[in-house]
């Protein structure tokens, strides 16, 4: 994906205002093919306790998400990299489709907060910063903020200075207007937050 994305920020309206989406399926089981062999450092070799007592399968599928893990972060990086390279406004929004829970697998346990707890990163340029430091200052009180998934749309487009007829700033992660958090039922009948 870097190589599409580089092209994307350089050769393809590179100078105008754009916003790119990715998805990336590097985190979902059974994590096979992921991590480049030259990149993965997790192996059964690895001294580590977590992994002691534990079934050869269920040790491969701990190794393989560490690595994928690993190389998501790389991607991540390489990312920010390209971003920077440009010194012009920028932000990356990051944000995980499952929590970190290897038994994301099984929803049996979805009321556990390690599946429904979502990574996020918010990146912004130094550019971006210098420009627009009312953005940054709504960021960075919104950091606390907790978030579901479905409350991203109204943020994501302040992020971007996209203003669209009917916003409710009730859904906005970066207001101060913010609601979120309502209560989920999960599929064995419990309330989360």
């Amino acid at each position: 994906m870097l190589p599409l994305l580089r092209y994307e920020l350089t050769e393809n309206g590179g100078d105008g205002h754009m916003a790119v989406f990715m998805h990336m399926m590097g985190l979902h089981f059974p994590c096979f093919g992921v991590c480049p062999d030259a990149m993965a450092i997790f192996n059964d070799s690895v001294d580590a306790e977590c992994l002691d007592g534990l079934a050869q399968d269920v040790r491969d599928r701990c190794n393989r998400y560490d690595n994928a893990t690993l190389w998501q972060d790389s991607f991540l990086a390489n990312t920010i990299e390209l971003l920077r390279a440009r010194k012009r406004p920028a932000c990356l929004f990051y944000i995980s489709d499952h929590g970190e829970s290897q038994q994301a697998q099984s929803m049996r346990l979805v009321s556990e907060p390690s599946l429904y707890t979502l990574p996020c990163i918010i990146w912004l340029s130094p550019e971006y910063r210098e420009k627009f430091p009312d953005a940054v200052k709504r960021i960075e009180d919104a950091a606390s903020k907790p978030l579901q998934s479905d409350e991203l749309i109204e943020g994501l487009l302040e992020l971007g200075f996209i203003v669209m007829p009917g916003m409710d700033e009730t859904r906005n992660f970066l207001s101060p207007a913010f609601k979120g958090r309502n209560p989920r039922i999960s599929g064995n009948s419990r309330a989360f937050r």
